[in-house]
C-alpha cells in the first residue's frame, strides 16, 4: 500500500490526515456559531464604559 510495509506507520498517517480533517470540520463548525453576536463580543454600553479619574 503505496510503499508502507508497517501497517502501524499506514495507521499513522491515515489518523494524522483523519485529525486534520477533523480539525477543519470542527473550526468550521465553531467558526458559523462565532459569527452570531455573543454578548462577551459586543462593545460595552455607555454604563459599562471604563472611566478615566485622574
Amino acid at each position: 500500500m503505496l510503499g508502507i510495509e508497517d501497517p502501524w506507520v499506514a495507521a499513522a498517517y491515515v489518523l494524522c490526515v483523519a485529525a486534520a480533517a477533523l480539525c477543519v470540520l470542527y473550526s468550521l463548525f465553531v467558526g458559523r456559531a462565532s459569527d452570531e453576536e455573543s454578548p462577551s463580543s459586543r462593545a460595552p454600553e455607555s454604563s459599562e464604559a471604563p472611566r478615566n479619574n485622574p
